[in-house]
């Protein structure tokens, strides 16, 4: 009986290992399973809810992402923003590249009920917040999100200042450093001006919503420093001209442009860039009126003032980039310098060589001053119709 006993234990003990270690095994791998697409399901619907409930705050309140381009409640349409534009410093112009970087400071001034409060339980009618103090502050209330329509590189050394009144009235100061596009004219080199223009609209709202405005006071207020970081040129004036654009959606938008003027310092480029010009007409009177020189040396003059001509428009595209490149007067006055000298050179070293008749003498006469006068009265020509009549 008890072997019978012992055996009955070891089968018992035998099936039972077979059933937990292999048995169960499909049965487990069957649940876990149906659990782990339970829990993805699970999980999908809560992502689907999160996508349809849109962006949630820090504190778990869920925000539609529209709200930040919502306008504030209780105004009057269209709502008014006023801009001042103060231009800091013009930092560098490239010519050939048509971009100036500038540093620009924007005061937008706009009202907003909801940011109202009681002066006289805060104790104060006005609230300031710079820096990343201020950050924080733009995220809680809505703003006109002004873009710089030109400007082509990433912000720099960017500051920012809010002040809310305790009428609602919120006063917006940005002031960073950046690349724009510009509009380079070299027509008139040296003596030429530029008209620098940053453009600033609001891409978010049409003109029925917001618009941007600088009343009298505003554009007064507006104004470019006088004492720029480039030494070559002078500022004249900065105005703000109101514009309207057409969106892709034929919606209009309201812009607003700030137009610098300024004025190259010619004194600083006149002296290197026309006394090169200079010594080639007296190099060219030198041949004309020699009576000690013989052909051949005439002729090595005559080569090496055209050789010097070429030099001189490297000279003047590296030194004063744009110079050459850029269709200026002197550019212009090199390129007739060289039919200048050729025509001298054919005269002189061909024509002049062996006739020596009453006629050529004649002709010698009338070309001997008539060359160097015509050239002399196209170069000042030149010079003159790129000046600027009020200066």
């Amino acid at each position: 009986m008890s072997i019978r006993k012992w055996g009955l234990t070891l089968l018992f003990v035998f099936w039972s290992f077979i059933f937990q270690n292999v048995l169960a095994l499909p049965l487990q791998d069957k649940q876990t399973q149906s659990q782990g697409a339970a829990s993805s399901a699970t999980q999908q619907t809560q992502l689907q809810d999160k996508i349809s409930s849109g962006p949630q705050s820090k504190n778990g309140a869920a925000t539609s992402e529209s709200s930040i381009f919502d306008l504030p409640q209780n105004i009057e349409l269209p709502l008014k923003v006023n801009i001042i534009i103060n231009i800091k410093d013009i930092i560098e112009i490239r010519e050939i590249d048509g971009i100036a970087k500038v540093d620009v400071e924007i005061i937008q001034e706009w009202v907003d009920p909801a940011a109202r409060f009681d002066p006289v339980e805060r104790g104060v009618w006005r609230i300031d917040h710079i820096s990343t103090l201020a950050e924080k502050y733009l995220d809680t209330i809505w703003t006109p999100h002004l873009s710089a329509d030109n400007r082509i590189s990433n912000i720099e050394s960017r500051t920012l200042a809010v002040s809310n009144y305790s009428n609602g009235k919120i006063v917006l100061i940005e002031r960073y450093k950046s690349d724009f596009q510009i509009n380079i004219d070299m027509r008139a080199f040296p003596f030429d001006r530029q008209h620098l223009v940053l453009k600033f609209s609001l891409p978010n709202y049409s003109k029925q919503d917001v618009i941007l405005v600088s009343n009298e006071a505003s554009r007064k207020i507006s104004q470019v420093n006088n004492n720029l970081s480039i030494v070559d040129w002078r500022p004249l004036s900065l105005k703000v001209l109101n514009k309207e654009i057409i969106g892709w959606n034929a919606n209009k938008y309201s812009s607003m442009h700030s137009l610098v003027t300024l004025e190259r310092r010619s004194s600083r480029f006149a002296l290197q860039t026309f006394s090169p010009v200079f010594t080639m007409l007296m190099v060219s009177i030198l041949v004309l009126y020699s009576t000690v020189l013989d052909a051949k040396t005439k002729a090595t003059l005559i080569f090496s003032s055209l050789l010097g001509l070429s030099a001189l428009s490297f000279t003047f595209e590296s030194t004063f980039p744009g110079s050459f490149s850029l269709n200026t007067p002197i550019s212009k006055i090199i390129a007739i310098g060289y039919l200048y000298l050729i025509v001298i050179l054919l005269f002189k070293s061909f024509l002049g060589s062996k006739s020596k008749s009453k006629l050529y003498q004649v002709t010698e006469s009338y070309i001997n001053w008539g060359l160097p006068t015509i050239m002399f009265i196209i170069c000042i020509g030149l010079v003159i119709r790129t000046i600027p009549l009020d200066i």
